[in-house]
Parts: C-alpha cells; sequence; structure tokens
C-alpha cells in the first residue's frame, strides 16, 4: 500500500515539474516479477536497501545500516531535500545523519514528510509493540522531527496528542498539533471514472455475493467471528448466498475453506470484484487505519455493514446507516 502511494506521488508531481528527482528505497531481494512492478523513469533512481527480517514490525523499528550511507550530508544522496517515510521512530535518528557536526541545525533545512499509516503505540489494541514506554518515546519524537505529519486514521490523532501530554512539554504537545493534517487517500484515484456498480447491482435471481476484505488476522479482524458468521451463511442458505474473502495475506489459516472461498486479487482485479460480482461486505476489525481494502468497494457502490468502533465512525462518519 505504500508503494503504491509513492507511485501515485511520483505520477503527480512529475506531471507538473520536469526537474523533480527521487531517490527511491528498495529491498534488495526483490523477485523478478515484484521488482517489475515499479515504474523505470529517468528520474528515479532505486537504491537497494537489505532487509534481512520478513517481518513489518521489525523493519518499522530498525535502521538500516546503508541509511547512514545514503542519508548523511557527504553521503551517496547527499542532495535529497524532501523526505516522504513511513518509518516514525527513525525520524530523529534520519535527522542526526542528516545533520553536518559543524553546522547541525542545517539538517532543518531538509523537510520530512511522515506519512502516519502504521500507529505503533499503547492506545492501538492490534498492534504488536515492545517496551511500551520506549515505544510511545519513540512516536512522539518522531512526530517531532517531522515537518508534517499526514494522518489518515482521524481517530488517532487525539491518541497522538494525550501520549505526547504524558511524555512532552506543552510546548512541544503543541508543535506535533500543528503538524498533524488529517488526510484521505480517495483523492489518489477517480472511482467513479472506474466504474461503479450499476449494471451489476443485487436485484435477485441469483446467488448474493457477500465479502470479507483484509489481512487473515486472527485477533485484529475478529477472524473466528467473520469465519462463523460466513460459514453459518453458507449452511443456512447456500443456493441463495456465495461468501468469500478477499485478502492479501498468503494462505487460508483460520478459514473453512469448504463453505468460504478464499482469494488473493491484484488490485485491479479486486476493483473489477467489487463492480461486478461483490453485493455486500461485512468489517468487524477492532481497529485499523484508513483502510482502503473497507473503503473502495463502498467507494464502487457496495454497501459496508462495519461494526460500531472509533475507527468505523472516523472513516465511514458517526451518521454512517450500516
Amino acid at each position: 500500500s505504500t508503494t503504491m502511494q509513492f507511485m501515485k506521488l511520483f505520477e503527480l508531481l512529475v506531471g507538473v515539474r520536469d526537474d523533480i528527482y527521487f531517490y527511491w528505497a528498495i529491498p534488495n531481494d526483490l523477485s523478478k516479477e515484484a521488482r517489475a512492478e515499479y515504474l523505470e523513469h529517468d528520474h528515479i533512481k532505486y537504491v537497494e536497501i537489505e532487509q534481512k527480517w520478513k517481518d513489518r514490525n521489525v523493519e518499522y523499528r530498525r535502521l538500516p545500516a546503508e541509511y547512514s550511507r545514503i542519508l548523511r550530508n557527504d553521503g551517496e544522496c547527499w542532495d535529497w531535500d524532501v523526505m516522504v517515510t513511513v518509518r516514525t521512530p527513525l525520524i530523529p535518528n534520519m535527522r542526526a545523519i542528516a545533520s553536518s557536526y559543524r553546522i547541525p541545525k542545517s539538517s532543518r533545512k531538509k523537510k520530512i514528510i511522515l506519512i502516519e499509516d502504521m500507529m505503533v503505540c499503547t492506545k492501538k489494541p492490534t498492534v504488536a509493540i515492545g517496551d511500551m514506554e520506549a515505544q510511545d518515546i519513540m512516536l512522539v519524537t518522531g512526530y517531532l522531527g517531522a515537518d508534517v505529519v499526514l494522518c489518515p486514521a482521524y481517530h488517532q490523532k487525539q491518541w497522538a496528542l494525550e501520549i505526547a501530554k504524558e511524555h512532552l512539554s506543552f510546548s512541544h504537545v503543541n508543535a506535533i498539533r500543528k503538524k498533524f493534517r488529517e488526510v484521505s487517500h480517495l483523492c489518489l484515484e477517480d472511482y467513479k471514472q472506474r466504474g461503479l456498480k450499476t449494471r451489476h447491482r443485487f436485484k435477485g435471481g441469483r446467488k448474493m455475493n457477500v465479502a470479507m476484505v483484509g489481512r487473515l488476522e486472527r485477533f485484529g479482524m475478529r477472524l473466528d467471528d467473520i469465519n462463523e458468521i460466513l460459514a453459518n451463511s453458507f449452511i443456512m442458505g447456500s443456493d441463495k448466498i456465495h461468501p468469500f474473502i478477499c485478502t492479501i495475506t498468503a494462505g487460508e489459516a483460520f478459514v473453512d475453506t469448504g463453505a468460504i472461498e478464499v482469494r488473493h486479487p491484484k488490485q485491479k482485479e479486486f476493483w473489477k470484484i467489487c463492480r461486478e460480482e461483490m453485493d455486500l461486505t461485512i468489517a468487524f476489525s477492532i481497529d485499523v487505519e484508513l483502510n482502503m481494502s473497507k473503503l473502495e468497494p463502498t467507494l464502487f457502490g457496495v454497501p459496508t455493514i462495519a461494526i460500531r468502533a472509533p475507527w468505523s465512525e472516523a472513516m465511514f462518519g458517526v451518521d454512517y446507516p450500516f
């Protein structure tokens, strides 16, 4: 999802200016298929970073040795002006690496834009953390080190300010408040042009296609409950209901595949499923950010039944009827 955002950022910027160049850090062990997904352009230089762990929680906190080679003021990418990152806890260290020992304040001439797509803190009920106090301090100092924090999950801004109040002075809390921008990924695509569900709207005469979309996370997605709902729907009404799951998670863990179909579609294939097959989605997550897998079916005209929670009220609105 981050790669998709960066691709869109590149397309938008090169569309308005021809003097913008990009250093793009990517894993050094991508498969040929995965590497082929990245754009090739004269204005992009890909910088390969070793990725020792296949765990996004570890990589989120780990400072690769290559960062020193790339970011420092006499490094390989010394002339970078603006950084866009999702790695909140690494920002203070990035600032220190990028500064000159003789003129340390000069690092602030370089701007850091943080996209807060995976807030890791004690307020969040569905994220793995290590030392609780240390992780919260890493979070708020990351916000202080950034110039702008783009927050797509509107209910999480309050969490950030509450944690900041526990560990920082009032002036620092106020500085974080001013850096936060509540934003939406929805501006990145024109969903109406991609086709609303008009010809394929459910009117009876066939099975109703009921879907769950998202990662197969047993706790965070309440997957046991989802599995029970979809499996029982099949058992009680297999002649009327076709339940299925769309996920990027490999495998079919915790899913009754005798009753529920599991699909692993790519993005455009998923959009086609939303337009032409999906009649209803259910979303019972404990907590998510601005989750595109939850929103995109709705944008194509598929009703979503969502559990009432801070994330769903922030995403769909307090007066959302379902």
